[in-house]
């Protein structure tokens, strides 16, 4: 799916829909330069903002390390460069955003809201 509403609310309404929950280490998520040159004020931001050029994706477990081993997804435009930021868990719906050092992290907002 895009990431238009923010990669927490979108990450968030795959979780729902499939009855799991999301966790995402925030450190595993890629950020430009310019926003890594922000600080670490601007990772709520990163977190919350949408991003209509960027795609929120799972595969089974099964299949992980294939595309691991691939580091790209081929496109009919061209590799698109693929990073793992977390994984799906039976549980709540729902999505925990967790720190490098596996602490909870909390955001004032999820993303866009359309209600």
């Amino acid at each position: 799916m895009d990431v238009s509403d923010g990669l927490l609310q979108d990450a968030g309404h795959l979780a729902r829909e499939n009855g799991l929950t999301a966790i995402i280490t925030a450190s595993m998520v890629p950020r430009s330069e310019a926003a890594l040159a922000c600080g670490p004020e601007w990772l709520e931001t990163c977190l919350t903002g949408g991003d209509d050029y960027e795609i929120l994706f799972a595969v089974p477990p099964a299949h992980e390390e294939t595309l691991e081993q691939a580091g790209m997804l081929e496109t009919p435009h061209g590799a698109v460069p693929v990073s793992r930021i977390g994984r799906f868990e039976e549980g709540n719906a729902g999505v925990t955003v967790l720190d490098g050092q596996g602490e909870r992290l909390s955001f004032a907002k999820g993303g866009w809201s359309h209600l």
